[in-house]
């Protein structure tokens, strides 16, 4: 969660900047007034975090799982832990 919320940050400041580089003549076209660069500012950022931050926690949460049983097999029985190696990457497929 907080890899995404830092991720935000740094989007919509980004974004903004960006915003305030644009020439003046940038805002008077309609499709670029400042109501609808402060809408894109929120909603592009929301979307954003949608997408990465609940993946983002759930391949984490995965990667954590999984080394943390395989070095509990390991330690329990290493040629148990061997074939189940070996048989994992089909158990994927």
């Amino acid at each position: 969660v907080l890899i995404g919320e830092r991720l935000i940050r740094r989007l919509r400041r980004l974004s903004f900047e960006a915003a305030l580089r644009q020439p003046m003549g940038f805002f008077d076209d309609t499709t670029n007034s400042v109501g609808r660069l402060c809408t894109r500012l929120a909603t592009d950022a929301t979307l954003v975090k949608g997408m990465t931050g609940d993946a983002l926690g759930s391949a984490t949460e995965g990667l954590a799982c999984l080394t943390t049983a395989l070095v509990i097999s390991f330690n329990a029985s290493p040629k148990l832990a061997g074939v189940l190696m070996a048989v994992f990457p089909f158990l994927i497929i």
